[in-house]
């Protein structure tokens, strides 16, 4: 939408430059054939324009402009809420919000973190990379290395995942304390994870 915005104002500066010149030509005829002394460079630089006339003028030039600036604003006001993801929210006042739910949503200028309804983490076997879809894993670690009581050693290859906090406030707190998904992940879950698989 910014960019849409960005477009229709350099249209409206366009037509307003347009517009002059387009005018000054008209009053160039007008005057000349008032005159009775319209050259043929006049009447063929006045029947070039004519049919832009009426579509340049300085209306139509701050219609498109006020257009520009309302899809450069939009992104500013509204954001859309993607399904499986919840929002935390900073105002420029310092308020903070949250999005639980899909769609458009109003932000108001506010900074929007986005955070995972769920978070995956695995240990990748290998080989069997093929079997995880990276894109939708929040982290990845490396295998575990256990040793039971009998000296006997392995690797363990987890995968978890956690629900983050799904009741508004909780979440509100959840976020301010983690701030970013890659700090939760990979500074608590993953070392939390690793300790747990080595104390089991």
């Amino acid at each position: 939408m910014t960019f849409i915005g960005v477009i229709l104002i350099i249209v409206a500066v366009v037509i307003l430059v347009m517009a002059g010149m387009a005018k000054n030509i008209v009053k160039e005829y007008e005057e000349a054939n008032k005159n009775g002394d319209v050259s043929r460079a006049v009447e063929r630089n006045y029947e070039s324009w004519r049919p832009f006339v009426k579509f340049l003028n300085k209306k139509v030039a701050y219609l498109i402009m006020f257009l520009g600036l309302a899809a450069m604003l939009f992104n500013g006001i509204f954001f859309w809420a993607d399904a499986g993801k919840q929002y935390f929210l900073v105002y420029p006042w310092g308020k903070k919000d949250a999005i639980m739910s899909q769609g458009f949503k109003p932000k108001f200028f506010a900074k929007v973190t986005s955070w995972p309804k769920w978070i995956d983490i695995a240990a990748l076997v290998p080989g069997e990379e093929d079997k995880f879809d990276k894109d939708e894993m929040e982290g990845i670690m490396n295998a575990v290395d256990i040793r039971f009581i009998d000296q006997v050693t392995a690797k363990m290859y987890p995968s978890i995942r956690f629900q983050i906090p799904v009741d508004k406030n909780d979440f509100i707190e959840f976020a301010v304390k983690y701030r970013t998904v890659e700090n939760l992940v990979y500074n608590t879950l993953i070392p939390a994870t690793k300790e747990q698989c080595i104390n089991t």
